[in-house]
């Protein structure tokens, strides 16, 4: 390696550091973690056959929700990805996150079903799954 390359190698990592980059090259400085749940799986649209299951992230990317009536989930169903920005307010940082949201479809009427969501980030780290919840459907 050239004498000069070493310190400018270094000058980039810690330039990169300072302003919270990073990027994907030969394993060197990958991130290695998914996206963090910023706001919790919550319901919307509950009926006899489905539920609408929403939640946030600090990361865009793909995510499901798994769920089942018992024991580990046996089902999943996708969910879409939109990034949500704030409006600015003078002297305030405005807030990005990614909302997510899954329809969850052909339910039996009248069950329990337990649910967890979990997230990827663009190259494919999961986030750690959400705390396990129960939906009942109507009857």
């Amino acid at each position: 390696m050239h004498p000069v390359a070493r310190p400018a190698i270094v000058l980039l990592l810690a330039l990169a550091l300072a302003f919270g980059l990073s990027w994907r090259a030969a394993g060197v400085g990958a991130e290695a973690t998914g996206p963090t749940l910023l706001r919790y799986p919550y319901l919307q649209q509950v009926t006899q056959s489905g539920a609408l299951i929403i939640w946030t992230t600090d990361k865009g990317g793909t995510s499901e929700v798994r769920y089942s009536t018992d024991g580990p989930p046996l089902s999943t169903a996708p969910a879409t990805s939109d990034l949500f920005v704030e409006p600015e307010i003078e002297g305030e940082t405005s807030l990005r996150y990614y909302v997510h949201v899954a329809q969850v479809a052909g339910l039996a009427p009248g069950t329990t079903y337990a649910y967890t969501v979990v997230a990827y980030d663009p190259t494919g780290n999961p986030s750690p799954p959400s705390e396990p919840a129960t939906v009942t459907t109507f009857t």
